[in-house]
């Protein structure tokens, strides 16, 4: 069987992927740390857990910018109006995560007001 196809991916593909990760200047300080230091492999293993975690919070807080950014442009024409865009800070598995999002008002048929995070109100 040929692992290659079924899988469907290629040495390039690896290679490839190596050469970004290796890109990275955490990548860079973590590798000659282990080497020079001489750290162990559960320091080691913290230290690797830790960058990744930030790099994830960093990658969770574009995207929910971006569902922002999507839900501010798909509800311009149903009555709802931008207050203003305030940061929020959720506390994750992963570690803190700082956003902005916009604050939203609608003016309701019976003249009341409402207030709301649309994003806030998805999550």
């Amino acid at each position: 069987m040929n692992t290659q196809f079924k899988l469907g991916i290629d040495l390039i593909d690896i290679q490839s992927w190596g050469e970004n990760l290796l890109n990275h200047p955490w990548t860079q300080a973590l590798i000659l740390n282990l080497i020079n230091d001489g750290i162990d492999f559960k320091t080691f293993e913290k230290k690797v857990f830790r960058q990744v975690a930030e790099t994830h919070c960093q990658s969770i807080k574009v995207l929910l910018e971006c569902a922002d950014e999507v839900l501010a442009r798909s509800l311009k024409r149903t009555g709802w109006k931008i207050v203003c865009i305030e940061e929020r800070t959720i506390i994750t598995s992963l570690g803190p995560i700082t956003y902005k999002r916009r604050y939203y008002k609608k003016q309701l048929a019976s003249g009341a007001v409402i207030y709301v995070h649309l994003l806030d109100e998805i999550l």
